[in-house]
């Protein structure tokens, strides 16, 4: 009986291991580089503004892996999606291991803010 157990233990243990660290937030991760998100022109034309609020799937070394949208615009998300996406964090250790990790994000749109709408929409 307490063979099985041992057993059962090493593997919930290393199926542990193998689930992303989930962070509360971002605020003692490093971030290498971050991109702004272009605002997309129908969402400016529009006056649409808002918060995008994501949860980013980072992994060992450090690049952005997945993103999810959690809530925000429909002409928003996909801007901050593709923003996130080249984001690039410091690799986070646990015992100094580097472990993937996960943790929401939240970008803001204002539409009064020239210097984020797209080059490509600018007249």
């Amino acid at each position: 009986m307490t063979r099985r157990f041992i057993l059962f233990a090493a593997a919930a243990a290393l199926r542990a291991e193998e689930q992303p660290l989930r962070l509360s937030s971002l605020d003692r991760v490093r971030i290498l580089r971050r991109v702004e998100p272009d605002y997309p022109e129908l969402a400016w034309k529009r006056r649409i503004g808002g918060r995008v609020r994501l949860t980013v799937l980072v992994g060992e070394d450090g690049s952005v892996e997945k993103v999810q949208v959690v809530s925000g615009h429909p002409l928003l998300a996909p801007a901050a999606v593709k923003a996130l996406m080249q984001w690039r964090f410091e690799p986070v250790a646990l015992n100094g291991r580097p472990r993937r990790f996960s943790a929401p994000v939240e970008i803001r749109f204002h539409w009064l803010d020239e210097s984020r709408r797209s080059r490509a929409g600018r007249t």
